[in-house]
């Protein structure tokens, strides 16, 4: 996120729950503030996203930072909880050509902050399949980071379910799979207090907006709306899938342990591996070119 104007920091790992889901602001990511003529304009709140129909519009869902006008495949990548479309920002420079990035934004960040962010994760796909629907007319592959896991692995589960054709690949990062009980307590029912010492001593959110009332009083809505995300989640078991899954993640993040990436391979059919790279939970940032590399190869054979 940008805590002050021109200020951009790089995430180091965050403040841990349930589930492996890490929570903490990118690079370039808004998602905590809105300025107007110079001031914060706090969003009021709103009604039951799942009621607002233009929830559903492809437009508020998808950004396109370099739109392909006839791409032999899409890669559709989902933000960890806390972060935005601008996460993968710059993935989209390191792709070929032919390769098209989309990045998901949900609601209650970045150009979406002034609608209400999603607390479970049923209305949150309800509203958001919908609105994928128009870009899935070729073949695609599905990322996600953290709690993108989940949109990512749940969006593959109901096409799959629907009949619809499925991805080409998944790819899960840093995060253990969804068959896995949580290992840590709920920070749901955190006081405000308490749950900014946690987002401090985990280092995942810049101390210019821990120390900022005003950004923060904008910011721990949407941490607490996507924690509720993550931590209510109810793992149903079901039919693999039937396309390859990557499991990626740091070899230094301190709660996904190679066990965890390795409990991925229960949900396919189909190839599996495990990727580990040098650095924690967000070595997405630091290792960026290898991980791109590795998705590449890892696409290679649904591109020949």
């Amino acid at each position: 996120m940008h805590p002050t104007a021109g200020s951009r920091r790089q995430p180091a790992p965050a403040i841990r729950r349930s589930d492996d889901t890490a929570f903490a602001a990118a690079p370039g990511d808004s998602s905590g503030a809105d300025e107007r003529h110079g001031r914060i304009v706090r969003r009021s709140p709103g009604t039951d996203p799942g009621t607002d129909q233009t929830m559903k519009r492809p437009d508020r869902w998808i950004v396109r930072p370099a739109p392909c006008p006839d791409p032999r495949l899409r890669l559709i990548c989902f933000p960890y909880a806390g972060g935005g479309a601008t996460t993968y920002r710059s993935w989209a420079g390191a792709l070929p050509r032919h390769v098209e990035l989309l990045a998901v934004q949900p609601p209650g960040r970045e150009g979406r902050f002034s609608h209400p962010p999603f607390t479970r994760l049923e209305p949150l796909m309800d509203a958001m399949v919908p609105a994928l629907d128009p870009w899935l007319d070729r073949p695609f592959a599905l990322f996600g980071h953290s709690l993108g896991c989940l949109l990512a692995f749940e969006l593959a589960r109901r096409l799959t379910r629907g009949g619809r054709t499925g991805p080409v690949h998944l790819f899960v990062s840093a995060r253990g799979a969804p068959a896995l009980p949580p290992r840590t307590p709920r920070a749901t029912p955190l006081s405000d207090q308490e749950f900014i010492a946690g987002l401090r001593r985990y280092e995942g959110t810049s101390e210019q907006v821990l120390a900022d009332p005003e950004l923060l009083e904008l910011l721990l809505p949407v941490l607490r709306a996507d924690f509720t995300v993550n931590e209510t989640y109810e793992y149903r078991p079901g039919e693999a899938l039937g396309c390859p899954i990557s499991a990626c993640g740091g070899a230094s993040d301190p709660d996904v342990t190679v066990a965890d990436l390795e409990a991925w391979q229960g949900e396919t059919r189909g190839p599996f591996r495990v990727r580990t790279f040098p650095g924690g939970h967000f070595y997405l940032f630091s290792r960026q070119h290898d991980l791109m590399t590795s998705l590449m190869e890892d696409l290679a054979p649904s591109l020949a």
